[in-house]
């Protein structure tokens, strides 16, 4: 059972980030201000976009799934965005190219192991439906989010 619940879990693009964020936390030394700009970036977008599902689909989830899913909204796209927007400090970094293009391979990777399409089959959305929106939203986070300089 929870070798399933595991499995659940990190069939979501939301965890792989989630994932990518708690290291940046941790190892925040570690990191460029590229790098850590992305992981950031990457992290709102899916939080926004994450929690737009969960709340727009909720009565399409099944029930046995929904407590797993509000403790996983919490953690996953609840917690991280009101640490971004209120708590972290971040090291300015202008654009580059690398900024865009990494996120669009890390996606791409990710819908070669899973069918975006099928783990979030609530929506009824298409694989290309999912990751236009995801990375568009993510571009234009990008692009704007300038906040506290370290």
């Amino acid at each position: 059972m929870l070798f399933e619940i595991s499995k659940r879990i990190f069939s979501f693009f939301t965890a792989w980030v989630f994932v990518l964020f708690c290291t940046l936390i941790v190892f925040r030394k570690n990191f460029t201000a590229r790098h850590e700009k992305m992981i950031v970036c990457m992290t709102l977008a899916c939080s926004i976009i994450g929690f737009y599902i969960i709340r727009r689909y909720y009565d399409k989830i099944p029930d046995k799934y929904k407590t797993m899913v509000n403790i996983t909204d919490i953690i996953c796209h609840i917690i991280p965005f009101i640490y971004i927007v209120f708590f972290m400090k971040t090291r300015y970094v202008s654009n580059n190219i690398q900024m865009f293009l990494s996120p669009l391979l890390f996606g791409f990777y990710y819908s070669m192991i899973y069918k975006p399409s099928k783990v979030y089959f609530i929506t009824g959305w298409s694989d290309q439906d999912l990751i236009t929106t995801i990375y568009t939203l993510y571009m234009i986070i990008l692009i704007f989010y300038k906040k506290n300089i370290v």
